[in-house]
């Protein structure tokens, strides 16, 4: 019997070791990609966890977080995947704007959502011109901030922002002459006296010509001193063609409510004349006639104006 050499032994175990080698190298490939896969997966679960609890904790007044009065949080973006939360303010407005749920830059979240009516109602009729030109600060300060617009074209939607805060002031004026029980007694504003506060209503903040649901209200004609500034810094805005943005659309939406109060300030007045009434009471005269200005002019088209909800009455 022939006896083995150790080194041929030897040369076996290495060929099939080496065979072992080669044969384990794809197996564990294999195996690598497929915990690599799975590890990824789970990131990716974790990931999109963490954005969603924190969109819904922002919404849920968590900070940070801007979701528009009266709308539900939108978890999705674009194609299904999470959404990327910026910061800013509506639409409506937009929210809401009511008219800015597609703007460029980040969408606002107004003082109001549909007419004004509330906002007179809880803030006063001078409580509620103040906010709404506190909201054209806000849509400004953020365009600015995103680069929608030049620091020029700021300082001119600036000018509009603060002839608002000026109709405001005026109306507070009318406002506390009311609450004094003075409103059919005199009244001064900037040097000129008026007969009682209905007059200063109509020379100043109102309009003195056809009902304003035949016009857009910046383009209505009658407007007193302070309304006809509004209107023509608003046109030469208009005019620059900033009023065809998406701010625009939204500035716009806010300057017609500043105009719709001020036509329905000397509308209540013009009907108290040598009547005793509270401010309380004519805030919510107020309220009414900017509800009434909206549906007349939803009427003349016969229908419901789908962005505030307001229906023809």
């Amino acid at each position: 019997m022939r006896k083995r050499s150790p080194g041929k032994t030897l040369a076996e175990y290495g060929l099939i070791l080496a065979l072992l080698v080669l044969a384990a190298v794809p197996a564990l490939a294999f195996l690598g990609d497929q915990i690599s896969d799975g590890m990824a997966n789970n990131a990716n679960s974790v990931s999109q966890a963490d954005r969603l609890f924190g969109l819904l904790g922002a919404g849920g007044g968590g900070g940070g977080g801007n979701i528009a009065i009266g709308q539900p949080p939108d978890v999705t973006g674009a194609n299904g995947s999470p959404p990327v939360e910026s910061e800013g303010i509506s639409p409506e407005s937009m929210a809401g704007s009511a008219q800015a749920d597609t703007m460029g830059f980040a969408a606002m979240t107004t003082s109001v959502q549909g007419d004004s009516s509330d906002l007179i109602r809880n803030s006063g009729s001078a409580g509620a011109m103040k906010a709404l030109a506190s909201d054209i600060d806000k849509a400004i300060d953020q365009a600015l901030a995103s680069g929608e617009i030049t620091p020029a074209q700021a300082s001119a939607l600036r000018n509009l922002a603060n002839q608002g805060h000026t109709i405001a002031a005026a109306e507070k004026m009318i406002e506390d002459h009311i609450a004094a029980g003075k409103l059919n007694e005199p009244i001064t504003y900037k040097g000129t006296t008026y007969q009682n506060a209905f007059y200063m209503a109509w020379k100043e903040v109102g309009f003195d010509g056809q009902p304003m649901s035949q016009y857009e209200p910046m383009e209505a004609p009658g407007a007193g001193a302070e309304m006809k500034k509004f209107q023509e810094l608003y046109r030469d805005l208009k005019a620059q063609g900033l009023m065809d943005t998406e701010l625009g659309q939204q500035v716009t939406w806010l300057a017609n409510e500043i105009a719709h109060i001020g036509e329905s300030t000397d509308d209540v007045l013009s009907l108290q004349a040598n009547k005793v009434i509270s401010l309380e009471a004519f805030n919510e005269l107020m309220a009414s006639n900017v509800t009434h200005q909206h549906s007349t002019a939803i009427c003349t088209t016969g229908g419901v104006n789908t962005s505030t909800g307001t229906s023809c009455n």
